[in-house]
């Protein structure tokens, strides 16, 4: 049994043992029971939280949206390993961080970029890549171990070299337009078929409605403002606008997808 160290003041929390696995791997293989098989052989206290492997095959920037949704969820401390990997094999860069409070360790693709840019006391290191196992699974050989690690209290200076540059994220971002419409997009459609925007309630407060794919949608309060197999607008779970079909799926229904332009118009609107 491996002995913990003393965690280095990195953050204002020190790991707290959970890592949470974000990937698209999906459920049908055994690709993510692997790499909680590795973190366990690095740490045999850590504690696998599956936190969600159904981010859409090589979509980073669904990943990344997915990655910032559950560390606004999980206690300060915890770890996060995020694998939306289309670049495993090639020369990108591995990353582990501390931001926010919580413990990260991703591929250096922007799955990271949005959280790390929101705190400016972020420290981030590249890990080595030399005498992986596998060319084709660095979540399992490289990036698990690196979590197991931070739980054990290894100080993050300890797994690699630091460095003040990272791959950026093309975020798609609400426009506001002259006439007060908040103009967003579709990010992603959650296992209901709601389609989650990138529109938040502080983006667009109090819309009189919404409109997408040619339909006008009126705004709601929660599903049961709608009625049964009829489309709405509402702020979700997340603090952000989604459109849902009551008792049924709005990407179904509205023929809506990821990239769709969503449109929040002003009350004084006719």
């Amino acid at each position: 049994m491996l002995p913990r160290a003393t965690p280095a003041p990195l953050d204002d929390a020190p790991p707290n043992g959970a890592v949470v696995f974000v990937t698209d791997f999906g459920t049908t293989d055994t690709y993510a029971a692997q790499m909680i098989g590795a973190l366990l052989r690095t740490d045999p206290h850590a504690q696998a939280v599956a936190g969600y492997h159904a981010v859409p095959p090589q979509d980073v920037l669904a990943g990344a949206e997915v990655l910032a949704e559950l560390v606004a969820a999980f206690p300060p401390g915890t770890t996060f390993v995020t694998v939306v990997d289309p670049g495993v094999g090639t020369e990108r860069a591995i990353l582990a961080a501390t931001a926010g409070g919580m413990f990260h360790v991703a591929p250096d693709n922007g799955l990271l970029a949005p959280l790390l840019a929101a705190d400016p006391a972020a420290e981030v290191v590249r890990l080595p890549q030399a005498g992986s196992p596998s060319r084709t699974f660095h979540g399992r050989d490289l990036m698990t171990p690196a979590a197991g690690r931070l739980t054990r209290g290894e100080p993050l200076r300890m797994l690699g070299e630091p460095t003040a540059e990272w791959v950026k994220l093309d975020r798609p971002t609400p426009e506001r337009r002259p006439d007060g419409a908040v103009v967003g997009q579709i990010l992603r459609a959650d296992r209901f078929g709601n389609l989650l925007t990138n529109v938040s309630r502080r983006d667009c407060p109090a819309p009189a409605r919404a409109t997408l794919a040619g339909h006008t949608l009126p705004v709601g309060g929660s599903y049961a403002d709608a009625v049964a197999g009829e489309p709405l607008a509402l702020v979700g779970s997340n603090g952000r606008w989604e459109i849902a079909v009551r008792n049924g799926s709005a990407a179904a229904v509205l023929n809506a997808a990821a990239g769709d332009a969503v449109t929040f118009l002003p009350t004084s609107q006719n």
